[in-house]
């Protein structure tokens, strides 16, 4: 079958059933998933309203390679990950274009891949467009090569085998004998069939199975409902563990010293060897080899382990997309609200709250190093709703368990290297991010990050901090990995923050160098010089961005290019960036400098003219010289523009494709796991007829000119910053609402708009005096998430408005409402913090966790489980923490940083034999051991 929500439904089921649960298998069975959704594309193109369905079917097929990378890599198989995304970029944004079939085109790909060229994001890499030599290699040469290759890893395994360290047995002392170790090397469940075929073959898995999964649903009821009805002997029978009692007997097995030990040594492994090797098919074992098999097993990723997950997408927009999915999982900083929430891969920031298994922004990250694009001037309230860890002692240290807010590139400076690579690969002339501003800033981000961002371990984990001394030699791939990234070692450039600036400044002109003409690249750099205090700088980049904008909407005047609508559109975006950074400074000259941008916009736009700042109030051009006659007109005429994108995306509206044979919409458009049919326009339609003409940069400079107007010309609009936040929200609830509203919750434009507006007003009421009441600000946000209810910013915002209005009982009504309409890990957490600053919060705290736990979402975010597991540690209760470390890890036996917390903070509470059918338990489960 090619339905998209039954394979979502298929894949939620096979991934929290712990029976039959191995990562090998939820990886075959995610290959599948995408074959049949690629099939079904297959069959669809060229049908009648074929481009609206194949644009679905682009965007299912974006979400599952998504869902199927962060499998990987959330059970530590991070090679596989990468080179899952490094072969789905090379196959869809870098592919010759000079195929006639798909057979044609994977057949040379596979040459491409086995060649070993540089991928995308290694040094070196050119991409396979530029690629001349594998790709050409006849059948004959091409088997000598495999052949030569082949024999050469015979020998080097041979040779590292006889100075290979112990492996597995170095751990433990004498660990049970272990009469399924052959069946459970490749990562599947005892006494399990290890054929993956689709939704339909699943079943032949045999009576075993289903016998299996009717004894877990029946456990799994009686534990929903409070937990502490389970007795032990369930708990363990259902992990496959021996009860103490049964334990005792066995003196031997891993200490708690020892797993600590393991558990960091596994993740310092984990975080410096992730680099795939494309090694020729498998040679035979040679005598001594195994643990060196055995690690290049993990390593090497094959062709035929991606063949199944290739898919070639129809459109820029959608190879975009991919671009923008791939770096966002590998922890990259995009605007937020990039995509929607309501679609297939859902909200921006998702990834990182399930998959990586850390806390989201929103509850005390560490900020974007460029700020946001879509913040408003009275700044980001997004990042209020929690203290730093250290304001409050350890109260809430729970809420940011294991590594805190570190991204997946921010562990080792090669992995950083490796981002910043490919995002100057996707960024490049023809690529598909190629002026994408959100790409350039997180590119620029990731070069200026400090040193102290790679330092591992972290700072203060003694345990951690102990396994360096103890295993201080680290394999020789780890230091091949780093030396191929991390030559220069450069940290120099660094200013008080620690940030490596000069690094960020050299990106960003290699960048201009290469796309003098681009306004959004301008901006990104000018962004980067303000971030770092340059403000000279900052302005003269900004007026750069500006010139070109002027000189493009010139240009399509006369005909060329995507025409006067995109072109204004851009400038607009210049526009509102600027004025935003100018505000953010403060003080009547910057106000003027804002007001001054968004005139050029609304008035004149064919002509650009710096700002002069002047040196008296009676000379022109200073602060003020703006009249209010311009002012009028820059309104008018940014509504007039808002006016004619709001007709051209009208009138670009199409209805959502049927199925072929009951009327219904067969690719449903919205995540919503079957709760509601597909929606009245598709969001590539939406999207393209909305975003095409710029509606949400105008509509952002026509409310941000509203909100300044009070202050520049007060005796046109009275009532101070009141007066202009209230026409300002007032203006987009009128653009909003001519938008239908089936057409606005799929489109990540209006989502992107209303939660710009709900960050206005939340930052109106926290302002200081306040500039709007924080029950109208409640009422915004609560009005976006009946349409976006999985919106984690929009959650956020309304924490932040509840606690301005102190009405503590109100809010804890609220989340509790945005927990229920759309789980969110953010939403999750926000409500836990809610209860733990409460008075008496122990009492509260465990029901809640019971409650989030208990319900099919929260009991298989592997995020969840870690904070509960932190907070019961937190309490001292090493045995209440060992019951849901169990239990945990039956929800989510594929979250590697779930089974190392329990390694880590259980100490005594697990007994070693105990400890030790853990860790054989996580191998069979297919977790990734490199030690």
């Amino acid at each position: 079958s090619g339905r998209p929500t039954l394979w979502r439904a298929y894949l939620a089921f096979r991934r929290s059933d712990f029976a039959a649960f191995t990562a090998r298998r939820l990886r075959h069975l995610h290959d599948d998933a995408l074959d049949a959704l690629a099939r079904e594309r297959v069959a669809v193109q060229g049908a009648e309203a074929g481009e609206v369905a194949l644009a679905a079917l682009d965007r299912h097929l974006i979400a599952f390679l998504a869902a199927a990378t962060a499998g990987d890599l959330a059970s530590g198989h991070t090679e596989m990950a990468v080179a899952r995304l490094q072969a789905a970029l090379e196959y869809n944004c870098f592919a010759p274009p000079i195929f006639s079939t798909d057979a044609e085109k994977l057949e040379v790909f596979r040459r491409f891949w086995e060649g070993g060229e540089p991928l995308v994001g290694e040094p070196g890499a050119r991409g396979w467009v530029h690629s001349e030599g594998p790709s050409l290699l006849t059948a004959n040469a091409r088997e000598a090569a495999e052949a030569s290759a082949a024999a050469a890893e015979v020998e080097r395994l041979a040779t590292e085998a006889a100075e290979a360290p112990g492996g597995w047995s170095g751990w433990v002392g004498t660990l049970p004998a272990d009469p399924t170790a052959s069946a459970a090397a490749d990562g599947a469940p005892v006494g399990a069939d290890d054929t993956a075929g689709g939704a339909a073959g699943e079943g032949a898995e045999g009576d075993d199975e289903d016998a299996d999964s009717d004894d877990e649903d029946a456990v799994a009821e009686a534990a929903a409902d409070g937990g502490e009805e389970e007795t032990e002997e369930q708990l363990m029978a259902r992990l496959g563990l021996q009860l103490e009692e049964q334990l005792a007997g066995q003196e031997e097995g891993v200490t708690p010293a020892i797993a600590a030990a393991w558990a960091a040594t596994e993740a310092k492994r984990d975080a410096m060897q992730w680099l795939p090797t494309r090694a020729p098919p498998a040679p035979p074992a040679s005598p001594g080899s195994s643990s060196v098999a055995e690690e290049e097993s993990l390593r090497a990723v094959r062709f035929a382990d991606l063949e199944d997950a290739l898919f070639t997408l129809a459109s820029d927009e959608a190879r975009a997309e991919l671009a923008l999915v791939a770096v966002e999982l590998l922890g990259a900083h995009l605007p937020p609200g990039w995509r929607s929430s309501n679609g297939p891969c859902g909200g921006s920031g998702s990834w990182v709250e399930a998959v990586h298994c850390v806390a989201p922004a929103q509850l005390g990250a560490e900020a974007p190093v460029v700020a946001a694009p879509w913040s408003t001037a009275m700044g980001d309230p997004l990042l209020w709703h929690l203290p730093e860890p250290g304001a409050v002692g350890n109260q809430l240290r729970w809420l940011l368990p294991g590594a805190g807010q570190r991204p997946w590139w921010g562990v080792t400076p090669a992995r950083r290297d490796f981002l910043a690579l490919l995002l100057r690969c996707l960024l490049a002339e023809g690529a598909p991010l190629q002026g994408h501003r959100g790409a350039c800033l997180a590119l620029l981000g990731a070069e200026a990050a400090p040193p102290s961002t790679f330092a591992f371990p972290d700072p203060g984990d003694d345990d951690e901090a102990a396994s360096v001394v103890l295993f201080a030699a680290a394999d020789k791939a780890d230091a091949e990995t780093q030396d191929s990234y991390s030559a220069d070692g450069r940290v120099g450039g660094n200013d008080g923050t620690g940030r490596d600036w000069d690094r960020a400044r050299e990106a960003a002109r290699q960048l201009l160098s290469q796309h003098r003409g681009d306004a959004m690249l301008f901006c990104a750099y000018a962004e980067l010089e303000a971030a770092a205090g340059s403000h000279k700088a900052s302005r003269r980049a900004f007026d750069a961005a500006a010139a070109a904008a002027a000189t493009a909407f010139s240009v399509s005047q006369a005909g060329v290019g995507g025409g006067p609508e995109a072109a204004v559109a851009a400038a607009a975006e210049v526009a509102v960036v600027c004025a935003e950074v100018q505000l953010r400074r403060g003080g009547r000259e910057a106000q003027a400098r804002a007001v001054h941008m968004l005139v050029w916009v609304g008035c004149h736009t064919a002509v650009f003219e710096p700002f002069k700042a002047a040196s008296s109030k009676s000379e022109p051009g200073g602060p003020g010289d703006v009249g209010v006659a311009q002012l009028l007109a820059a309104r008018r005429g940014l509504q007039d523009w808002i006016t004619h994108s709001l007709s051209a995306a009208a009138a670009a509206a199409a209805p959502a494709p049927a199925s072929r044979e009951d009327g219904t919409a067969r690719y449903d458009t919205a995540d919503d796991g079957g709760k509601r049919g597909g929606c009245g326009t598709a969001p590539s339609a939406v999207d393209a007829a909305v975003g095409a003409v710029g509606l949400g940069p105008l509509l952002a400079a026509a409310t941000l000119l509203e909100e300044l107007l009070p202050a520049v010309a007060p005796g046109l609009v009275p009532g101070g910053a009141a007066a202009g936040v209230r026409n300002a929200a007032r203006l987009h609830v009128q653009v909003s609402e001519a938008v239908p509203a089936e057409s606005r919750s799929s489109s990540a434009v209006m989502e992107r708009l209303a939660m710009r507006n709900c960050r206005l007003l939340t930052s109106a009421c926290l302002a200081s005096p306040p500039a709007a009441a924080p029950r109208t600000a409640r009422s915004a946000v609560l009005n976006a998430l009946k349409l976006w209810p999985r919106n984690g910013e929009l959650v956020a915002m309304l924490t932040a408005a509840g606690e301005a209005a102190r009405g503590a009982a109100r809010l804890r009504g609220d989340l509790a409402a945005a927990c229920a309409a759309g789980p969110a890990p953010v939403a999750w957490l926000l409500a836990l913090r809610c209860e733990a600053v409460r008075p008496g919060a122990g009492v509260h705290l465990q029901p809640l966790f019971e409650r989030v736990v208990g319900s099919r979402e929260g009991g298989t975010c592997p995020l969840m489980w870690r904070c509960y597991l932190a907070y019961e540690l937190g309490r001292n209760r090493p045995q209440a923490a060992r019951r849901v470390y169990l239990r945990a890890v039956h929800a989510c036996p594929g979250a590697v940083e779930l089974w190392r917390d329990g390694f880590k903070g259980l100490g005594d509470a697990l007994a070693p034999a105990e400890a030790a059918e853990l860790l054989q338990l996580a191998v069979q489960k297919g977790v990734a051991r490199r030690t």
